[in-house]
């Protein structure tokens, strides 16, 4: 039962019944800015984003913006829109993003169908994140139909894409889907997760 859920319970002859009732709470518009320091995310946190938002605003900019790229003075402006009940946060929608970099901004903003367009009115979705992970991590190994193994030596197809990150790091859909599996084996875990269309995200994740 969440914060925002009143039950009560009335007997009736020897047992009881129970009703529900949801509670609504106020939504708050939040402009959040802040200035690039040792990384976006984490001057994003300090700036009052939550992890959940920072990987909203990443979502939505990835598509102009490689992260990795920004420079220590880049500034960034976020619109957050916060449901709080009771005094606490429940949820958060984002609903803009400016990010300056280089002397030149970018802009992401929410419509009405929920996508994001800039300010041109360019829509910026592409149908498939280009990471699976909220931060962007080094590539250590493409795809490669004939890669040479450095630990056996041998030719063999290499169907993937391995990126060098910490152990620990939570790992994300690269689209609205279906997972079909979860499960751990020798070489680490699996996650498989089906699109409305005919993709299969599969990536392997080392355990942590």
């Amino acid at each position: 039962m969440s914060r925002r859920e009143t039950r009560t319970y009335n007997r009736v002859g020897n047992g009881f019944k129970m009703s529900s009732e949801l509670q609504e709470g106020d939504w708050v518009n939040n402009v959040l800015k802040g200035t690039v320091g040792a990384s976006f995310v984490s001057s994003a946190r300090s700036a009052g984003l939550t992890s959940t938002e920072v990987s909203a605003v990443i979502k939505a900019m990835q598509w102009q913006m490689d992260f990795r790229k920004l420079k220590k003075g880049d500034e960034f402006s976020v619109l957050m829109s916060r449901e709080m009940l009771n005094g606490k946060r429940e949820q958060s929608q984002l609903l803009g993003v400016r990010l300056r970099s280089d002397g030149k901004d970018y802009y992401a903003i929410r419509a009405e169908d929920g996508k994001f367009y800039d300010r041109n009115g360019t829509g910026l979705a592409k149908g498939f994140m280009r990471f699976p992970t909220a931060r962007q991590f080094r590539v250590s190994s493409n795809f490669n139909p004939r890669r040479l193994n450095p630990v056996t030596g041998r030719v063999a197809p290499h169907r993937g894409v391995d990126f060098a990150m910490p152990q620990g790091t939570p790992v994300l859909s690269v689209g609205d889907g279906e997972v079909v599996v979860a499960k751990r084996k020798r070489r680490g875990g699996i996650l498989r997760c089906r699109a409305p269309r005919p993709y299969l995200h599969h990536p392997l994740y080392a355990p942590a």
